[in-house]
């Protein structure tokens, strides 16, 4: 199996100009933990990530005004990315030595076009497979 066949494709996007406001109503409206930051909508090459997580410890935590306040004060600049045509074993040893829980997915530009989740993972992995991964991915 190939991180294509599982990765949510087109995920929703942000640039680093956006306000962590709209961030955050982007995750509540799709439903998601994190948001791949692009340096624009048009080119989407991925320069970092975003999580619920950053806004609550970066943003909210440290003062900041969520409506005046942008993502590039809090997002995590990219370490780690995959292509669509890497495994799943690929995926998970990435997730377990750096305990990660999401990956972007990324093309021969860098330009995002999808994104892979520890709980994509355990949907279509084996049990085992799965305690596994959350268990390295939790453990310090």
């Amino acid at each position: 199996m190939i991180v294509s066949d599982i990765m949510t494709k087109d995920p929703v996007l942000c640039t680093p100009d956006v306000t962590l406001l709209k961030c955050a109503q982007l995750m509540s409206e799709y439903d998601c933990g994190e948001i791949p930051v692009v340096n624009t909508f048009e080119e989407k090459k991925i320069i970092g990530v975003i999580t619920d997580r950053d806004i609550t410890s970066r943003g909210v935590a440290k003062n900041l005004i969520p409506s005046s306040s942008i993502v590039e004060e809090c997002m995590s600049k990219i370490k780690y990315t995959l292509n669509k045509n890497d495994s799943l074993e690929k995926c998970i040893k990435i997730m377990s030595d750096n305990q990660v829980r999401r990956l972007p997915v990324v093309d021969e530009n860098f330009s995002c076009i999808g994104i892979v989740s520890q709980a994509q993972i355990s949907r279509f992995c084996s049990s085992i497979t799965s305690g596994n991964l959350l268990r390295e991915i939790s453990s310090p």
